[in-house]
Parts: C-alpha cells; structure tokens; sequence
C-alpha cells in the first residue's frame, strides 16, 4: 500500500493477509492526504479501505468508524481507559442505544438501527464527545 502525505512525502508498506477477512492498523507519520491499496495493479482484487482518521480527530483524542456505518462501529480512545458511557440518539432526541462503563477499543453492533442520522454520544472522565453518524443498510453502499 502506498501513503502519500500532506508534506508531499510518500511511503510504501507491505501488508501481509493470511486470513479471507482482515483488518489493519497502521501507524502514520503525518497527516495523509492519500492512500493506494494496490499503486503498481499487481493483485486480483476487490478491496474496500475504511479510514477511521477524519479531519478534525487531530483536535480529539479518539478516533471512531466507518462512518457511514453498516452494521459495526469501532470506537478508540488513544489513552487506552475505558469509556464510561457510549450512548446514541436518533434527530428528535430518543436514545436508541446505551452501553455503560466499555472497555477500549470496542466494537458496536448497529445493525439493528434503521437507516439514518444518529448522535453519538461518548462519555469518560475526561469529558463527553459529541459527533454525528450515518447509519445506512449494507446494500446501499
């Protein structure tokens, strides 16, 4: 996979799959502007990349995705505590989902939820985060 950054640089990592479903965390030197799966078309592929970095999570100290969401939502803090409370609302108010005291990262399933806009609310000791999700069925996308 390639990486292209904002400061024009460009850096190359192998990634290896030795199973049918993998995810991978990468650790970044900047802020990327870029990312190629397959720069040189050497693979048989079909591949779908979900950034879970978004523009303003240099102000946050949390990162969550996809967004839109089909059915699992990852949730990291960067600290590695756990959250006290994750809670998501629908446009009028009425919470749709509550988990109390999680472990970090997690993983939430959504796919219940119907298609739409949602609030995500996360609590820690440190503060409450607000942020808006779209959740939409698989075979939209």
């Amino acid at each position: 996979m390639e990486l292209r950054y904002s400061d024009g640089t460009i850096e190359r990592k192998r990634l290896v799959q030795d199973e049918p479903l993998e995810e991978f965390e990468i650790e970044v030197e900047g802020l990327v502007e870029d990312l190629l799966f397959d720069p040189d078309q050497w693979l048989l592929k079909s591949v779908s990349v979900v950034s879970l970095i978004f523009q303003d999570s240099l102000t946050r100290d949390f990162v969550f995705g996809p967004n839109p969401v089909t059915d699992a939502l990852r949730i990291r803090f960067f600290n590695g505590t756990h959250i006290d409370k994750i809670r998501i609302t629908n446009m009028n108010g009425q919470e749709v989902f509550r988990r109390m005291d999680v472990e970090n990262p997690v993983t939430i399933d959504l796919s219940s939820l119907a298609d739409g806009s949602y609030m995500l609310e996360l609590s820690r000791s440190s503060g409450s985060y607000l942020e808006q999700i779209v959740k939409i069925s698989a075979n939209t996308r």
